[in-house]
C-alpha cells in the first residue's frame, strides 16, 4: 500500500508543471475574454500580483446586486463569492477588504477556479453567460426596458 501511494505521488508530481501551465493559460484566457466582453464592468483583482495559476478574483463593479445574487443566476458553471474563507456566506470578505478593496466592491467579487480539464469552450460559454447576466441586471429582462432607456453602448 505504501508503494502504491508513493507511485501515485510520483505520477501526480510528474504532471504538476504541465497542469499548472494549462490552468494559468485558461485563467489568463478567461480574464482576457471577460475584459473584452465587459470592458469597464469588471476589475481583475491582484492581476499584477503573484497568485495561484488556477484562480481569478473578479469584481463586477457595475452589477446592481451582489456576487451571491449574480451567482444564483449562473447555469453553466459554478463559482464562489468573495474569498475562499467566505464562499458560503453573503458577508463581505475580510481578506478582500484587508487587501484594500472597498466593501461595496468586495460584495460584488466572484472567485473563479479552473482545473486541469478546463477548456476554452467552457470559458467562452461562461463569459457569454456572465455578459448576459450583467446586461439583464443593468437593463432588465424586458425589451421595453431596453427601448425606454435608449441605445445601449458596448452591447
Amino acid at each position: 500500500m505504501i508503494a502504491g501511494l508513493g507511485k501515485a505521488a510520483q505520477v501526480a508530481l510528474s504532471g504538476l508543471q504541465e497542469y499548472s501551465d494549462h490552468m494559468q493559460k485558461i485563467r489568463d484566457y478567461f480574464e482576457e475574454k471577460l475584459k473584452e466582453a465587459l470592458n469597464d464592468e469588471v476589475v481583475i483583482n491582484f492581476e499584477i500580483s503573484e497568485r495561484l495559476p488556477n484562480t481569478s478574483s473578479v469584481t463586477f463593479v457595475k452589477y446592481p446586486g451582489d456576487a451571491f445574487e449574480l451567482l444564483s443566476k449562473c447555469k453553466s458553471f459554478i463559482a464562489s463569492n468573495g474569498a475562499a474563507c467566505h464562499a458560503a456566506t453573503q458577508q463581505c470578505s475580510q481578506v478582500l477588504t484587508a487587501c484594500g478593496i472597498r466593501e461595496q466592491f468586495a460584495l460584488r467579487t466572484v472567485r473563479f477556479s479552473f482545473g486541469r480539464d478546463s477548456t476554452h469552450d467552457e470559458v467562452d460559454r461562461a463569459v457569454s453567460e456572465l455578459k448576459a447576466i450583467i446586461f439583464m441586471g443593468k437593463y432588465g429582462s424586458s425589451l421595453l426596458n431596453v427601448i425606454n432607456r435608449g441605445p445601449i453602448s458596448d452591447f
